[in-house]
């Protein structure tokens, strides 16, 4: 049987649209890669894929990132070796980067390729073995952040500033009152400790208040400053913002009174000064030749009558403010009297117990009711134990640090003991503060020469300081700096 002419032309026709709708299918541009995700060590590393297209293709990183590379940009339809190149990730955290592989000059949906690294793990690996307050320190090591912000940092629990990062070197400002401690980085999830870093304390010194004539100093447990005010023969009262004459008269009247208006009552060369039991200001009035009492709001009675006739230029009271020690102006007599009034009295005679001539400058008890006393007449620290005269430093006219007897005083005036067995020395003629600490070593930790500058250590400048306090609560130590008529404060930071 014959077909038709026009029938086998439609079935022709048929076929050959069938074959182009065919071939139109299997022509449709498309890009893919093999792996979708390439995962790369920490370290850094290569890995190669395969990309698939049947058109021309091009393949993009984001701009931003600097740490991935590739080996090609762009390619023909086939099959084509793409290598990926990851330098090592030197941050604490994961990052990713997606490749965008897309078809040139065709329609073809975009395909994303997702190049993951692992963070590094965050390390410390060098910093210095003692730092400073204030000093600015270099941490080396990996995995920190290049924001500043994002790096938290710690001396010894105390929060340090960051001031330059890179991701194995951090530039950081060590915090004042640090002490001896670990160095710590924090950055994300993840921490970093050095060794124990050995903390070098520093004094600062700063200026208070201007106290014209200022000798004897002592400081309430809320902070509030009171001075002696020799010349003036006024007791001043200091805080912060305020300063006024608490007791004693604003014309400079020497006399004797007692008198509830503190404006009313008269000193007559008031000397040091101590805390009473009651926070009252105890005063050694010259040449009253008695203990007033001073209340915080100026009124003043006489706390202690003496037996002898005494001139008392210094007094100290122990921690409990149940025990003192009084000696007089010419530095020869000491007396010791307790919060009943008993009293005992010694005179050091020209060769005490072979201890030489003594004048004595400045008094403090220690913890256990030891007495320390400055010498002004050899020029030494000496200490008081049941009876006994003994040595603690200095016996030469000089200015040397060094341990015991090795050390050098000029006319050194106030004392006062710090925490655990250390003692603070106004070295008045040298114009300098110096610590006595553990084995006797004495060492300078503020002043030089004769003036007045606010600073750290030696940087600063005092004029023959006088009487010292110490504040055990806060660790400062104020000085009646008498040659320049003021009250100094030394932070140990």
């Amino acid at each position: 049987m014959r077909i038709p002419r026009v029938q086998l032309f439609i079935v022709l026709m048929m076929a050959v649209m069938a074959g182009f709708v065919a071939c139109k299918k299997e022509a449709k541009p498309y890009v893919d890669a093999s792996k979708k995700e390439v995962v790369i060590a920490t370290a850094g590393g290569s890995e190669t894929i395969t990309l698939k297209a049947n058109v021309a293709w091009k393949i993009t990183v984001p701009a931003e990132v600097e740490w991935l590379t590739i080996d090609r940009t762009v390619g023909e339809a086939g099959e084509t070796a793409l290598k990926i190149t990851v330098q090592e990730n030197p941050t604490s955290t994961n990052r990713t980067a997606n490749l965008t592989l897309n078809a040139v000059d065709a329609q073809a949906p975009a395909v994303t390729i997702a190049v993951k690294q692992q963070e590094t793990t965050l390390a410390i690996t060098a910093v210095p073995t003692q730092v400073a307050g204030a000093q600015i320190i270099t941490i080396e090591g990996k995995g920190f952040s290049t924001v500043l912000a994002e790096n938290t940092v710690t001396v010894n629990g105390k929060a340090a500033l960051v001031k330059e990062a890179q991701h194995n070197k951090l530039k950081v400002e060590v915090p004042l009152k640090a002490g001896e401690g670990k160095i710590v980085v924090k950055v994300a999830a993840q921490t970093a400790e050095s060794p124990v870093v050995k903390y070098n304390w520093v004094w600062m010194t700063t200026s208070l208040y201007g106290a014209y004539g200022a000798y004897g100093i002592t400081v309430s447990d809320n902070g509030t400053v009171y001075t002696g005010n020799f010349g003036l023969h006024t007791i001043s009262k200091f805080s912060p913002g305020t300063s006024a004459v608490l007791a004693g008269s604003i014309s400079h009247v020497a006399g004797f009174n007692d008198n509830t208006d503190g404006s009313k009552a008269l000193f007559y060369y008031p000397g040091g000064l101590a805390m009473s039991e009651l926070g009252d200001v105890l005063v050694a009035d010259i040449n009253n030749g008695v203990i007033r009492q001073v209340t915080p709001t100026g009124s003043v009675s006489t706390f202690k009558t003496f037996s002898k006739a005494i001139y008392p230029a210094v007094i100290t009271a122990s921690a409990d403010k149940k025990l003192f020690y009084v000696t007089d102006w010419s530095g020869r007599n000491l007396v010791r009297f307790d919060n009943t009034g008993a009293e005992t009295h010694r005179s050091f005679a020209s060769d005490d117990g072979g201890m030489g001539d003594i004048k004595i400058n400045g008094l403090s008890l220690a913890p256990n009711n030891d007495l320390y006393l400055t010498d002004n007449a050899q020029h030494r620290v000496l200490k008081l134990s049941n009876g006994v005269l003994s040595v603690v430093a200095g016996g030469m006219q000089g200015d040397g640090d060094g341990a015991g007897t090795a050390a050098k005083l000029y006319s050194p005036f106030g004392i006062a003991h710090g925490n655990g067995d250390t003692l603070f020395i106004a070295d008045q003629n040298n114009h300098k503060i110096k610590m006595i600490t553990g084995g006797n070593v004495v060492t300078t930790i503020a002043g030089s020469s004769a003036g007045v500058e606010d600073g750290i250590g030696t940087a600063a400048k005092y004029k023959a300081p006088t009487h010292l306090h110490y504040d055990k609560l806060n660790g400062d130590l104020y000085i009646a700096d008498n040659g320049n008529d003021a009250v100094r404060k030394l932070t140990r930071q």
